[in-house]
């Protein structure tokens, strides 16, 4: 009992020192805590930019209007090319996703994503105007799988945006492209 009875006490005395610790680095604004996450300092401004940029571009007009029909044309267009049947969900998330600035898609693994990115793909392709498509991932192996997978190179993001050194400062930085597509 008297071991339990250490164990518990050293385990209070470094609780109350990493406690400590955090919100020292917090009042030293090295960490952010918000909504009940902890954040370095670095990161949460990163993230909260492009939390900001992302909900700009989904607010600013759409530079290329097209309607349903067209989109619906160059989707089927694109299913028969690639010798794929969309589930309808998959065809809406498509479909969406060509009327809009901005769309991001999610699920687990063997969920269509893959499958859905050919369509999507194809589909862009079908459509008037044509537009210069770069694919994008985190990772050499990433994109070199995005490549496989898509029938097109992919590269990494590093590379679209031309960041060869980590540590220097980029500031607003663009890839010249109409559309991006990023696994």
């Amino acid at each position: 009992m008297k071991g339990l009875m250490d164990r518990t006490a050293e385990h209070t005395r470094m609780k109350g020192c990493i406690l400590w610790t955090i919100n020292r680095l917090c009042q030293e604004n090295v960490l952010i805590y918000e909504y009940g996450v902890l954040y370095r300092r670095k990161l949460y401004v990163a993230e909260k930019y492009i939390a900001e940029k992302l909900i700009a571009m989904k607010m600013a007009p759409v530079k290329h209007l097209r309607t349903a029909g067209e989109i619906s044309v160059a989707v089927q267009k694109a299913e028969i090319s690639c010798g794929i049947k969309l589930s309808e969900a998959q065809r809406n998330g498509v479909m969406k996703a060509l009327g809009q600035n901005i769309c991001i898609i999610t699920g687990g693994p063997g969920r269509g994503k893959t499958t859905l990115l050919k369509v999507l793909l194809k589909s862009e392709r079908n459509l008037p105007p044509a537009n210069r498509i770069v694919l994008g991932a985190p990772t050499g192996r990433a994109a070199r799988r995005m490549t496989e997978n898509a029938g097109e190179e992919a590269s990494t993001l590093h590379h679209l945006l031309e960041i060869f050194d980590e540590e220097e400062e980029t500031g607003d930085l663009q890839i010249a492209a109409d559309v991006v597509i990023v696994d």
